[in-house]
C-alpha cells in the first residue's frame, strides 16, 4: 500500500514500526505526514514525541508532548513523562572519566562501532599529547564517521561540521 493511501492510524503504525527499527528520520517524516492532515491525532503526537526523544531531541519531544497535553488535558502518565524530560534538559552531560582515556579503550569503542566515543577519546589524548600517530587516527576516524548513519541529516551535518572546525583549529596551532 502506498503511504499516500494510508489512513492516519496506518501512518502512525508505520512510524512506530520505523522507530522500533531505529529508522528515526523515516519515522519522523512518516508521523509528520500524518500530522499535516491530522494535527491533533493523539497517537501521532505521542509517537512523534517518542521519536524525537529517542533521537536525542529532548526539547522538541517536550514541546510535542506539551501539545498533546494541551489537547487531551492533564494525564498523570503524560505529566510524569514531561517532568522527566524537563529534568533531562537541566542535567549537564557527564564528562568522560580520565581513567578510560586510553588508546586501548578508543580501539575497543571502534570495534564496537562507537566511533564518536572513540573520537572523543582520541581528541582528548591528542590535546594532552599531540603525537602524529594520534592525529592520523583522528583523521582516519573522521573518514569513517562520514559513512556512519545518523539519526537525522541535520545531526550529521552539525556534528561533522563541529569536528571539522576542531580539526582545522588543531592544524592552525601546529
Amino acid at each position: 500500500m502506498l503511504e499516500k493511501e494510508m489512513t492516519a492510524c496506518e501512518l502512525v503504525d508505520r512510524a512506530e514500526e520505523l522507530r522500533r527499527e531505529g529508522r528515526l528520520e523515516e519515522s519522523l517524516e512518516t508521523v509528520d505526514r500524518c500530522l499535516e492532515h491530522h494535527p491533533e491525532h493523539p497517537r501521532a503526537l505521542l509517537t512523534r514525541g517518542r521519536v524525537l526523544y529517542q533521537g536525542g531531541m529532548v526539547s522538541r519531544a517536550l514541546s510535542t508532548l506539551g501539545s498533546l497535553e494541551a489537547m487531551i488535558g492533564w494525564d498523570e502518565g503524560l505529566a510524569r513523562i514531561t517532568e522527566c524530560l524537563r529534568g533531562l534538559l537541566q542535567e549537564p552531560e557527564p564528562a568522560m572519566d580520565s581513567a578510560f582515556l586510553t588508546e586501548t579503550m578508543a580501539e575497543l569503542h571502534i570495534k564496537q562501532s562507537y566511533l564518536w566515543d572513540a573520537m572523543e577519546i582520541y581528541r582528548q589524548l591528542y590535546a594532552a599529547q599531540p603525537e602524529e600517530r594520534l592525529w592520523r587516527k583522528i583523521l582516519e576516524l573522521r573518514r569513517s564517521l562520514e559513512k556512519e548513519r545518523f539519526k537525522t541529516r541535520e545531526e550529521k551535518s552539525r556534528r561533522l561540521a563541529a569536528l571539522d572546525q576542531w580539526i582545522a583549529g588543531q592544524r592552525k596551532d601546529d
